[in-house]
């Protein structure tokens, strides 16, 4: 299968989900985990909100390298793996994003005009792609480096 038809398919599949564990490190060196609601561009970045009081917010200020998974709902075998580099959105960027995101999760409009509220874009460096619901399994990578 070509990468076009790789991203493609992994759009589709992020299209059609809401949340994802996002990984972080923190100044310890240590991961921290959070599942957060999110939303996808047509070039496979990854758009998320949070306050600025969370660990997840702290942990994004001193390293910007990340991993998120989407999927393996129930009765479902597919995942996506994502590795990445975040960056905090501001002013007509922080408002495009907060667009995008409550178009896909209307639900987070119940945080997104709070002051402390924050949007970053994650630009992907890795993807895994794994259908263990197939015979054979399909399972693929996509570089971006």
């Amino acid at each position: 299968m070509n990468i076009t038809k790789n991203k493609k398919k992994v759009l589709e599949f992020i299209k059609n989900k809401n949340l994802g564990v996002l990984s972080t490190i923190n100044k310890f060196g240590n991961p921290e985990s959070a599942v957060v609601a999110f939303s996808e561009t047509e070039d496979l970045q990854i758009i998320f909100g949070t306050f600025n009081t969370t660990r997840k917010y702290s942990n994004l200020q001193l390293n910007q390298t990340i991993s998120f998974v989407i999927g393996w709902d129930e009765g479902e075998n597919v995942t996506v793996q994502y590795e990445g580099i975040v960056r905090e959105v501001t002013d007509l960027e922080f408002q495009e994003c907060r667009d995008i995101q409550l178009k896909k999760n209307p639900s987070s409009k119940t945080y997104a005009f709070e002051k402390q509220q924050r949007y970053f874009k994650i630009t992907p460096i890795w993807i895994r792609y794994s259908d263990l619901s197939k015979e054979p399994e399909e399972i693929f990578e996509i570089s971006f480096e």
